[in-house]
């Protein structure tokens, strides 16, 4: 987007949402797609799927640097390519794209919670606490929450 339409939005206070996180494993090449999709694809340039969407990753940072709040978002269930408990992915593509990782989890976790108005999103004394915890270093490998070792929500354990 042009550096006038950021400052818009910006200036407007509009959270966006690149709704990122596809699993590659479930999403066909351009070449495989339907004919009439395919068409679409080409003609608004896209090619490559893989490079598309590390572009529109890449292309989030601009968003940031613009001081747009961003959430992350998976759009969930609405292709194969989507399913439901892959929003971690939003998350690895914004940090593959340029974010730091506390930024790129913050966009799923506390700034969504802000965006939606509610008081949640962090840790503090006397919350009751929704937790993920994960099987490594997520500063160092955010797929770890493709990984979760447990999960509080509310402060109650959820059963696996």
């Amino acid at each position: 987007p042009p550096p006038a339409l950021l400052a818009r939005v910006a200036d407007a206070g509009l959270t966006v949402c690149p709704t990122l996180g596809n699993d590659p494993s479930r999403f066909p090449p351009v070449s495989a797609m339907p004919p009439h999709v395919l068409e679409m694809l080409q003609r608004v340039g896209i090619t490559d799927r893989d490079e598309h969407f590390a572009r529109v990753a890449a292309n989030s940072v601009r968003l940031r640097e613009h001081g747009i709040r961003v959430v992350s978002g998976l759009d969930a269930g609405a292709m194969p390519a989507k399913p439901h408990g892959h929003l971690w992915r939003s998350v690895a593509e914004l940090v593959g794209g340029g974010w730091p990782v506390d930024e790129a989890l913050a966009t799923a976790t506390s700034v969504a919670a802000d965006d939606c108005g509610i008081d949640a999103g962090r840790l503090a004394t006397g919350r009751l606490a929704d937790l993920l915890v994960v099987d490594g270093d997520l500063a160092a490998d955010v797929t770890v929450l493709s990984r979760p070792l447990a999960v509080w929500v509310g402060g109650v354990a959820v059963e696996r």
